[in-house]
């Protein structure tokens, strides 16, 4: 797995793609009938329960949190790559989930605010979780070969403060694209109101 994620574009690609069926499978399984109202379902890229602009940035910056905690823990263990590319796949499924949600909320009416308000959030937040997977993926490969023997510890020291500051980076990312899709809801409530 070292060797397919790395700096050429090729890991970043293939996440991507983990990203896009997880993305499909959500709006399949939505479309279907299946249960959606969960906010373990939908992640909160659909924030439909709520009243206040305030609740919708608290639940979408924590749902962005949690998840990139999950990855981030996924990352300090040795066999923690296939608990990572769930997790993205999650993260996708989630997506694709919230767009049915509005589709068959709103009907082709949906389009718009698909467009304007799930759209660019899910894509800053899929990218974002691309990237902490991807990190999560090198943490985890270069563990299990410090622990087989094939690369000595020496190489890893200090890595674990830089993957560390990358998520709270990546946080910080989150945390912005959550107050940016609050303002967005502020100036484009009309077109996502029943």
């Amino acid at each position: 797995m070292k060797h397919k994620v790395n700096n050429t574009g090729t890991g970043f690609i293939l996440l991507s793609a983990v990203t896009a069926v997880g993305t499909a499978s959500g709006a399949v399984w939505s479309a279907m009938g299946m249960f959606t109202g969960s906010p373990l379902i939908h992640q909160y890229f659909r924030d439909a329960e709520t009243n206040g602009l305030s609740q919708i940035f608290a639940h979408t910056a924590l749902s962005a949190l949690l998840f990139l905690m999950a990855v981030f823990l996924s990352g300090t263990s040795a066999l923690g790559q296939p608990s990572s590319l769930i997790l993205l796949f999650y993260r996708g499924f989630s997506t694709g989930v919230s767009a049915a949600m509005l589709y068959s909320e709103m009907g082709l009416k949906a389009f718009t605010a698909v467009v304007l308000l799930l759209l660019p959030k899910a894509l800053c937040m899929l990218i974002t979780a691309i990237i902490a997977v991807r990190e999560a993926l090198r943490s985890s490969c270069g563990l299990a070969c410090c622990m087989t023997g094939a690369d000595s510890y020496g190489n890893h020291s200090g890595s674990l403060r830089l993957y560390a500051v990358r998520f709270i980076v990546l946080a910080f990312i989150s945390i912005a694209v959550s107050a940016a899709d609050t303002v967005m809801l502020s100036l484009f409530s009309s077109i996502i109101s029943k």
